[in-house]
């Protein structure tokens, strides 16, 4: 009870600091929007409940749509987002995790969504940036192929129609079940229809 009250004490601490740049709060999750681009913030706890981290993206509402076959309607969470990160593959190192008793957490939080999310957000906004993104962090296809379709449709919005095509046919032909659906169903979006 006393880290949930900390909590909403961090969160509205937090509101402080952000709404001046053009963010706005629901529940543990920022966001602010940019022509088509959602830039999101959100405050994850831990399953102990004694500490939190950051995560980070974009949800490109074009990419979305062309995924999804609807657009991306409320409030934006990480999860959703065409490019995403946890503030660890940010700095570039493993994970971090701040604990709420800590007396710093105001100045490490505030550090780090000013000197490197905030950045990264920015950086996002290029589909380039989110495909280079995507590429240089996303794990095994048969994992999670969701950013991999996404990689495709960025890359079908950046004119490499080729690329677009071998994405979607490598996670059609991998035979993941309702993803194999999914990429044949925006391929047929995208015009690829030889899947």
């Amino acid at each position: 009870m006393i880290r949930s009250k900390f909590k909403k004490s961090l969160c509205s601490w937090l509101d402080l600091k952000l709404q001046p740049v053009g963010f706005e709060r629901k529940n543990d999750t920022w966001n602010r929007n940019h022509n088509g681009v959602v830039e999101v913030i959100e405050l994850q706890t831990a399953k102990s409940g004694s500490s939190c981290t950051l995560n980070a993206g974009v949800l490109d509402r074009d990419v979305h749509l062309l995924v999804w076959g609807q657009g991306y309607e409320g409030f934006a969470i990480a999860p959703y987002c065409t490019a995403h990160a946890r503030i660890g593959q940010i700095f570039g190192n493993n994970d971090i995790w701040w604990d709420y008793d800590s007396p710093s957490i105001t100045d490490n939080l505030s550090e780090a969504i000013f000197s490197e999310v905030i950045p990264f957000l920015e950086k996002m906004k290029s589909l380039k940036a989110q495909r280079d993104w995507i590429v240089g962090t996303s794990s095994p296809l048969r994992r999670f192929p969701l950013p991999a379709i996404n990689c495709a449709v960025i890359e079908y919005k950046l004119d490499n129609v080729g690329a677009a095509n071998g994405i979607l046919s490598e996670i059609v032909n991998s035979g993941l079940g309702d993803w194999k659906l999914r990429a044949q169903e925006v391929a047929s979006r995208l015009g690829c229809n030889d899947l």
